[in-house]
């Protein structure tokens, strides 16, 4: 499952990592509590011969999460 649907079913926040070309954060946010869901590229080479399976798709997101006190960020490797 994706991070939405994790955090969704499960109702806490939801770090996840490693879809290959899909980075997101989005809130829920009601009443009683504020959640968040942050999906996360996969910091793989593309290019590689183990990822020729891939090549097909969509190029892989090369990024990673940073949780600090709380309040989620989303950093891009810079090519």
């Amino acid at each position: 499952r994706q991070a939405k649907a994790r955090m969704l079913q499960d109702g806490c926040s939801v770090v996840q990592g490693h879809f290959h070309s899909k980075t997101y954060l989005e809130y829920l946010a009601n009443d009683y509590q504020l959640n968040f869901a942050m999906q996360l590229g996969a910091l793989i080479d593309d290019d590689a011969y183990a990822f020729n399976y891939g090549k097909h798709y969509a190029k892989s997101h090369k990024n990673c999460g940073v949780v600090i006190n709380g309040v989620p960020t989303i950093e891009y490797m810079e090519l």
